[in-house]
């Protein structure tokens, strides 16, 4: 497959349906691709954990209270990021920020949320 081909049909999906349920054998296949994957800022190595049931529900209720949850990710805080790091978040940030103006910046962080 060409490189223009992926970039053209590619989907991101937002929203997901409760009442159709993704296998486990689904999910194993997405991880060993996601494998595969470059990370944002090439800050690897990736550890993917998947959460499902009271977890999940644990976590969405966490989010939505917007109470700290139980991360058991090492996390770089952003004044421990390297130069090139910073200035990606920053334009990154920048850009979102004007694209969605202030309306729609106040709905990005609900809608992050549901990503989960």
């Amino acid at each position: 497959m060409e490189f223009n081909d992926v970039v053209n049909h590619r989907k991101a999906i937002r929203s997901f349906d409760p009442n159709k349920p993704i296998s486990d054998e689904l999910i194993e296949k997405i991880m060993v691709s996601a494998q595969r994957t470059p990370s944002w800022t090439n800050s690897q190595p990736w550890k993917v954990y998947v959460a499902t049931g009271e977890t999940l529900a644990d976590h969405l209720e966490r989010t939505g209270n917007r109470m700290k949850g139980y991360s058991d990710l090492n996390v770089i805080h952003r004044t421990d990021w390297g130069p090139l790091m910073a200035e990606n978040s920053r334009v990154w940030n920048d850009e979102i920020s004007a694209y969605l103006g202030e309306d729609g910046l106040a709905n990005f962080s609900d809608l992050q949320r549901h990503l989960f």
